[in-house]
């Protein structure tokens, strides 16, 4: 899966032997057919007692940032539900600890949409309740109330197209006060501008 040579599937051709797509992720799979995996949905929660693997409720990230790395690297994720409560940045765009921490930010890949207002158990989206259940994006990430180091973008969303969807958030905290830019998804990133979402 995923070990074929792009270049060498000749010209033309679109399908695999079963009429599948026959480039299903990134990278042409080996052989006459592309394994195309379904798409998925993570789990996160702020209150679960364990830090679980995001695949159910029960097994719920207990961070968003987390999720959202996973989704990153993973092209299969396509939604993610998210339990009531706060989630702060922990990442770079890139997934990593930058050496600057104003830099984390909750990066979301093209097409993945993320909602928020569930309690922690619902099967749907049309089960969620955003009145009650309130679940915020913060980028206090240093010293609470401090906004001289909070993140420069609490969510970013760089060359997103219509399908990719952020719903039942507040976002708040974030600090675009920096003055030179950081370049993602071979777009520059302005990092005074876009404090909440950029």
């Amino acid at each position: 899966i995923n070990t074929g040579n792009n270049a060498a599937v000749p010209a033309g051709i679109t399908t695999d032997i079963s009429n599948q797509p026959r480039i299903g992720e990134s990278i042409v799979d080996m052989g006459a057919y592309e394994n195309v995996h379904a798409k998925f949905r993570l789990y996160v929660n702020a209150a679960n007692p364990i830090a679980g693997d995001g695949s159910s409720w029960l097994m719920a990230y207990q961070s968003l940032a987390q999720a959202l790395e996973y989704a990153r690297t993973c092209n299969n994720v396509d939604t993610i539900f998210v339990a009531a409560g706060t989630y702060y940045p922990q990442y770079d765009p890139f997934g990593f600890n930058p050496a600057d921490p104003r830099d984390k930010t909750l990066y979301i890949r093209d097409g993945v949409k993320i909602f928020g207002g569930f309690s922690g158990g619902e099967l749907n989206l049309t089960d969620r309740n955003l009145a009650i259940n309130t679940t915020i994006l913060s980028g206090d990430i240093g010293t609470l109330n401090n906004r001289g180091d909070n993140s420069y973008h609490v969510m970013l969303s760089v060359n997103d197209a219509t399908n990719t969807v952020i719903d039942g958030f507040t976002i708040t905290g974030g600090n675009a006060n920096g003055t030179t830019p950081l370049t993602v998804e071979n777009t520059t990133v302005q990092r005074n501008v876009g404090g909440g979402i950029q």
